[in-house]
């Protein structure tokens, strides 16, 4: 079984770093190896599908409860009690749509806690991001790697090992440019440059270190190769967050420069603001057209030409209806899982109703699943994570500070781009993963932040 393959080897390297490092590397180095796993490897155990890296996050939490080191009782933050909150969501909404039953706390808790959990039991103090930054940069370098091969080459090498992943009305080759849109071990291009874009503040933090401290120079690399996975992506939504977390560093951590930055920002966002469709024009422009200019939908009364842009754009109004009819808690996991969504969508053009099913915007799903509860319970999770790290970035003016700049930068850009994407299994444990090591490292670290300027 592929699944087994994985899972073994995985595992046996989690026991033995927890021989060797102690629990925390042990649960977070396994996490970030398993990355390199195609995300479609499942097991279905008791109706719930196990990929590797969640089986793995189990195991180690397991573990966890049985060793000496264990910690159990910490500082709790926001962060805590809107994951809680989102986890209390998820069960009260799909036990009223689908009527209660054990499999839903089941889910609910490995689709938040696990990861959320294992993030904050992986890093606890400097030493822990040090150590699991190492293997963060290694699997950033053989991330971006695979992806400039497989957009070069024209084929994804995982092919040959696990098999052609789910095909789920996406091509398996879809090209842009000339070049294959990399997808790497995840199921679409734009997780694979997600994955990647989240990895950024490992790799970057580290290759500032090696490159202030002349220490583990191999590490300059690792920025490259991550910034070289992420364009390989040819992912819009990706190019977004690394560009949005590279301006968000610079004015937490370039005091020098913050006011001038913060003005070009605001320009940006006045410019955007007064004419929008300048910027619908450059976003178009930063894709091939795949769809034929005859591809159009009627959307309220009105003739709608579809693209990538447009298609995102005109999901607010094909599902304004179902939004409204949401309430508070949505219609459940079942109705809201695959696509089309199984939600009433009021009287709509058939041919909309066709054309319009994915719905990339993780804001609308969200409120379509868990009702406006769960985009409440989104919001604060993602923005409070954010301040927390981005406080420290901006206090902490050691190597430590860029880290949690860059971290807290990524969170908050999200907020942005998730405007745009939804949150797939296949980044959405290693975002959750790394919300829970900001919540869990300002936990442990809940007492003042000194000015410390230590090499990190």
């Amino acid at each position: 079984m592929v699944w087994s393959l994985f899972v073994l080897p995985l595992a046996g390297f989690l026991y033995w770093r927890w021989k060797v490092a102690g629990p925390s590397i042990a649960i977070g180095e396994s996490i970030l190896w398993s990355l390199l796993v195609p995300s479609w490897i499942t097991l279905p155990i008791a109706g719930l599908p196990f990929d590797v890296t969640s089986t793995v996050a189990c195991l180690g939490l397991i573990l966890y409860c049985f060793h000496p080191a264990a910690l159990f009782r910490t500082t709790l933050c926001l962060t805590d009690g809107a994951v809680f909150a989102m986890f209390c969501v998820h069960i009260l909404s799909d036990s009223l749509n689908e009527g209660f039953h054990i499999g839903i706390p089941c889910r609910a808790y490995g689709e938040w806690i696990v990861p959320y959990l294992a993030g904050r039991i992986s890093v606890r103090d400097a030493a822990d991001v040090r150590t699991l930054r190492s293997t963060a940069c290694v699997v950033a370098i053989i991330l971006g790697i695979w992806s400039a091969t497989e957009a070069i080459w024209g084929h994804n090498p995982v092919n040959m090992v696990a098999g052609v992943r789910p095909i789920d009305d996406m091509p398996l080759n879809q090209l842009r440019w000339n070049f294959k849109r990399a997808e790497g071990p995840t199921t679409h291009p734009i997780w694979l440059g997600m994955v990647q874009a989240l990895l950024l503040p490992w790799t970057l933090s580290a290759a500032i270190s090696a490159m202030t401290f002349k220490s583990k120079r191999w590490r300059l690399s690792a920025p490259i190769c991550n910034l070289a996975g992420v364009f390989f992506s040819l992912s819009r939504g990706p190019w977004c967050l690394v560009l949005l977390t590279l301006y968000g560093t610079a004015v937490c951590r370039l005091t020098r420069f913050r006011k001038l930055l913060i003005f070009l920002g605001a320009t940006a966002c006045l410019g955007a603001a007064i004419s929008p469709a300048s910027v619908v024009e450059v976003l178009q422009s930063l894709t091939s057209h795949d769809r034929p200019d005859t591809n159009t939908v009627t959307v309220d009364k009105q003739r709608v030409k579809l693209d990538e842009t447009t298609y995102r754009i005109v999901l607010f109004d094909v599902y304004r209806e179902a939004m409204l009819r949401a309430g508070l808690l949505g219609f459940g996991t079942d109705r809201t899982t695959g696509f089309p969504v199984r939600v009433p969508m009021g009287v709509l053009d058939v041919d909309a109703m066709k054309k319009v099913q994915s719905i990339d915007n993780a804001y609308i799903l969200m409120q379509l699943r868990f009702g406006l509860l769960g985009v409440i319970s989104l919001l604060v999770i993602l923005s409070s994570a954010a301040l927390i790290s981005l406080r420290r970035g901006a206090q902490e003016r050691s190597r430590l500070g860029v880290f949690h700049a860059l971290t807290g930068s990524t969170l908050l850009s999200l907020i942005v781009v998730l405007a745009a994407e939804y949150i797939p299994r296949d980044y959405g444990f290693l975002l959750f993963w790394t919300i829970g090591i900001t919540a869990g490292f300002d936990a442990y670290h809940s007492k003042p932040v000194p000015a410390t300027t230590g090499r990190f």
